[in-house]
């Protein structure tokens, strides 16, 4: 009868990690040690350091003279040592992480819960950020040359400013919305609220949200701000992710972001986050369907006709940007559970637009006070052109080593407004 290494001496050399790794790796249970006293063999003690960890023996057991030594072809031994010594090496290397060997557990210093603390929230930080790497790279696609086809994004953080939703007028109405909409999701089917072709998962959140307006009104960073208060990472497509060279590869890569989308949702979900996914300028994508006049026009409807499909059965955050609303195909415009205009800034609203790009004093003159910005706001500029005006007015006062002027910015104000209005000036920018 074939005997293994562990039945004919009734231990292991090798250190042995609690009850749960000897049944998994053959080794001698603990009632099976037990039962070892009466052949006078040496049970293994498990160290007072930790219930987990045992150190191995200085002596061997007793031999005695019935005792097989068994080859290797009749017990595989060398192959059962190396399943047992790949368990214990990612063992100890998790140990070695988790500053298993360096620091006292019974201890309950400041310090050292200081310490276990930040080194758990590095821990669960990077594993995290793996987890979300790992979803990213299985859908990267590459020709057998090696060329890319479809590299998505990584979700990232928010990033306005603490402050910045002060300039904007309509943002608390629409933070109230959305977040109303969030909350009464799952009282939608309890009412008996239908919504055909949607998912019926009364947990899951479904919200579609289009911000229109003109250009430079703020939409980019409304979605900042609607993240940043959400708690919520944020997933940016544009059509340069969707549309390649090769045909055939445009709509599957439009297929590849909403998959790629809802498998990152199902993560965040299940670990209570929030990840938007949001299209900036996203007439470009959602434009009315054309007539198949060349194989470009082809790409274009099936990538538009996924889009459709995806967003009649999405679920999570969905968030598009556009300029040209009226350029909307009738069926997308419909796909919007909420739709939200951002307006052109009326003058309070441009008042605290220039007060608040213009750099404090004694960076601006003396000259730059409150009857000067009530005039400034007379000008019917949107906030990204304020921007690009006092951006502007900084460089030339920065070179001239000087403060900023009231000339400084009237000149770039004629400027922006000149090539607003199609006129000749030779200012511009």
């Amino acid at each position: 009868m074939k005997q293994s290494f562990q039945q004919a001496y009734g231990y292991s050399p090798y250190p042995m990690y609690g009850e749960d790794f000897q049944v998994l790796s053959g080794l001698p249970t603990e009632s099976k040690r037990n039962t070892l006293k009466e052949d006078n063999m040496k049970r293994i003690p498990l160290s007072p350091q930790s219930q987990f960890y045992a150190e191995p023996q200085d002596s061997f057991p007793l031999l005695t003279k019935n005792t097989h030594f068994p080859t290797d072809d009749e017990t595989n031994f060398n192959e059962e040592l190396r399943k047992i010594q790949e368990i214990l090496f990612s063992l100890e290397e998790e140990e070695e992480n988790d500053d298993f060997f360096n620091s006292d557990p019974t201890s309950n210093s400041p310090s050292h819960r200081k310490t276990n603390k930040k080194h758990k929230q590095l821990k669960k930080k990077k594993n995290w950020k793996e987890l979300v790497e790992n979803i990213r790279k299985k859908y990267i696609k590459k020709t057998n040359e090696g060329e890319v086809l479809f590299d998505p994004p990584s979700p990232r953080k928010p990033n306005p400013s603490a402050d910045e939703e002060i300039i904007l007028e309509s943002f608390p109405r629409l933070l109230q919305k959305f977040k109303k909409n969030i909350a009464a999701e799952k009282k939608l089917q309890k009412w008996g609220i239908k919504r055909p072709h949607t998912h019926t998962d009364p947990n899951i959140t479904r919200v579609i949200l289009l911000l229109y307006g003109p250009s430079g009104t703020g939409k980019s960073l409304t979605v900042e701000l609607l993240a940043q208060k959400n708690n919520a990472d944020i997933l940016e497509i544009n059509a340069n992710h969707i549309f390649h060279r090769y045909m055939g590869e445009s709509p599957k890569n439009a297929e590849n972001i909403f998959n790629y989308y809802q498998e990152l949702f199902e993560l965040y979900h299940a670990h209570n986050r929030k990840i938007f996914l949001v299209v900036n300028e996203a007439d470009q994508i959602f434009s009315t369907r054309r007539a198949l006049m060349a194989s470009v026009d082809q790409e274009l409807n099936s990538c538009q006709n996924i889009f459709l499909t995806k967003l009649e059965h999405f679920k999570g955050y969905f968030i598009a940007t556009t300029n040209l609303p009226e350029n909307f195909d009738k069926a997308f415009w419909r796909r919007f559970t909420l739709k939200w205009e951002i307006p052109f800034p009326d003058e309070t609203t441009r008042k605290k637009l220039w007060d608040y790009y213009l750099p404090k004093p004694p960076y601006r003159k003396k000259e730059i006070n409150e009857d000067f910005l009530e005039k400034l706001a007379k000008y019917p500029l949107s906030g990204g052109q304020i921007v690009n005006i006092v951006i502007q007015a900084a460089y030339d006062a920065v070179y001239e080593d000087r403060h900023i002027s009231q000339k400084d910015l009237t000149t770039y104000i004629e400027a922006e407004l000149g090539v607003v209005e199609n006129k000749y000036t030779r200012i511009g920018f």
